[in-house]
């Protein structure tokens, strides 16, 4: 089983179909539930071992099962068997809200309720909604909608998962354990199905998801909604699964991007850097990228202004600082937006980098130009003629402009944006945000570092850096755009271990911890 893979739901589908073909009736289903049952005993017993609280209610258990109409309910019947099978002591109680009508069930979903009801479990209907207290659960486990939902949850269930949503987060220790995806929450894209005033999602703070790993899992709400995700293949044959939709970046892949530096090399090996920015009270916003280009190790940081600067970086001497003038950028890997502005100069400069260098990072302003532009537009698309390297960093509302749309669209299906975009300028994406998607024409990434820390303004501009010294090294642009997002993220939450953050941490303080990062990466073995 391969989590970092992800499949759209259409492709789960046709795996789900492939398999059963091969498999006796309700085997899939049976697969899930027992995978599923054995993670719940797991989180059962961790959250008893944890919590006064539930020492103190009695000797018995009780957890809530929450069996949806369709074959998401199925699974939560089987969950259901599995854990009373599995509890010889009776220590459990388990109780199974029933959600949906018997006769509208499939067969593997009446074999599964079969099963549960051999078994000593407490039946609820969904008329006794109104006694439903959360509070009395020490596990509760969300089969209620899986990725076939495809509207708005509204009435009761809505109300029952608003109450488990309140009634949860006030009882820390009460784990919600969802079955596939969280309930009412897109498995492709990560949004709550119906968005604004009529959507709902269960947030779980454990989900089990089967057959293969899905991007909304990973990205937009579903960062928020998903918690941690475990992988069940349930079995399926290899050789079913088609090419996947996107994903996941990973430690292991990444690491091997970056080779440990040879003793005989000096700062020529390493590669120029020329950030240009700075527009009128913005300077820091390109010092905050040199800085990031220097501390991943590039071998020279050239910082050029658009408006006047003192000439000196004290803090860091290093930066060779001096205003943008017409600079020849053909030798040299340049990061171009940071508080550039929209001036005349800016858009010159833009327009130079644009047909000089081989290798340019176009963050912030750079964006906001290339959108309000045309022939700018038409520049970088042409760069993919001489197989240059580009790389875009818009978050959404930079992404919106660029795609002439809002932002609510863009976030809407993330991967679908980033894609569009790279289609669009003939470049790399890294499309920011929770889960932020990188792409290229071919192919999706959903980087899997980073927390709320990195929501803090001149992050953006780290990343800009981090970029430009990575296409310095020789990488290529996807390559150093996935790297370069990783290791940012990985050092927010490097810091947020380290009792630094997240609430309050500054792009400044994250620079030093991508160095950590970064050399941890390449470097495993040295302390």
């Amino acid at each position: 089983m391969q989590a970092h893979l992800l499949y759209q739901i259409s492709q789960i589908r046709q795996l789900e179909q492939s398999a059963k073909t091969a498999l006796a009736p309700g085997n899939l289903m049976q697969a899930a539930g027992a995978a599923a049952a054995k993670l719940a005993a797991q989180l059962i017993d961790e959250a008893h071992a944890k919590s006064p609280r539930l020492s103190n209610i009695d000797s018995h258990r009780a957890i809530c099962i929450l069996a949806g109409p369709g074959d998401n309910g199925g699974d939560a019947f089987e969950v259901a068997y599995q854990l009373a099978r599995l509890d010889q002591a009776n220590q459990l109680q388990i109780h199974v809200l029933v959600c949906g009508s018997i006769e509208d069930y499939s067969d593997d979903a009446k074999l599964s309720l079969h099963r549960a009801k051999s078994r000593n479990c407490r039946w609820l209907q969904l008329d006794e909604i109104q006694k439903f207290d959360p509070k009395q659960y020490i596990l509760i486990v969300d089969g209620l909608f899986g990725i076939g939902l495809n509207r708005p949850i509204t009435g009761e269930i809505a109300s029952l998962i608003e109450a488990i949503n309140k009634q949860v987060h006030q009882i820390s220790q009460c784990p919600v354990l969802a079955l596939d995806v969280p309930s009412g929450l897109n498995a492709n894209t990560g949004q709550i199905i119906g968005s604004g005033a009529v959507g709902i999602a269960l947030i779980a703070s454990h989900t089990i998801t089967f057959i293969g790993n899905k991007p909304g899992l990973h990205t937009a709400q579903g960062k928020d909604y998903a918690g941690v995700v475990r992988v069940d293949d349930l079995g399926v044959e290899k050789h079913l699964y088609p090419a996947p939709y996107a994903r996941l970046s990973t430690r292991a892949e990444l690491s091997t991007l970056v080779k440990p530096r040879k003793q005989d090399s000096n700062k020529g090996s390493y590669g120029d850097v020329i950030v240009v920015g700075g527009g009128a009270g913005m300077q820091g916003a390109p010092l905050l990228a040199g800085r990031a280009a220097l501390y991943t190790g590039a071998g020279r940081v050239h910082v050029e202004f658009v408006e006047a600067f003192s000439g000196i970086d004290f803090s860091h001497p290093e930066l060779m600082c001096r205003l943008a003038e017409s600079s020849d950028f053909s030798a040299k890997n340049l990061v171009i937006g940071p508080g550039l502005g929209d001036s005349q100069k800016a858009i010159a400069i833009l327009r130079l980098g644009l047909v000089q260098t081989p290798t340019i990072v176009i963050d912030a302003d750079a964006l906001n130009l290339l959108s309000k532009h045309a022939d700018l537009a038409q520049l970088c698309r042409d760069r993919s003629l001489q197989s240059w390297h580009t790389i875009i960093t818009p978050h959404p509302l930079e992404a919106a402009r660029l795609l002439n749309c809002s932002a609510t669209d863009v976030q809407n299906d993330r991967c679908q944006a980033a894609q569009t975009l790279a289609k669009k300028f003939q470049a790399t994406v890294v499309l920011k945000g929770a889960g932020s998607v990188i792409a290229d024409q071919e192919h999706i990434t959903i980087n899997s570092s980073g927390n709320p820390a990195l929501a803090t303004a001149g992050t953006g501009d780290v990343l800009a850096g981090v970029c430009g010294t990575l296409l310095a090294q020789g990488l290529n642009a996807l390559d150093v755009a996935r790297l370069a997002t990783f290791i940012h993220g990985l050092a927010a939450d490097d810091c947020v271990k380290n009792g630094l953050g997240p609430i309050g941490l500054s792009a400044s303080e994250i620079i030093p911890a991508i160095r950590t990062a970064l050399n941890q990466l390449v470097y495993p073995n040295h302390n």
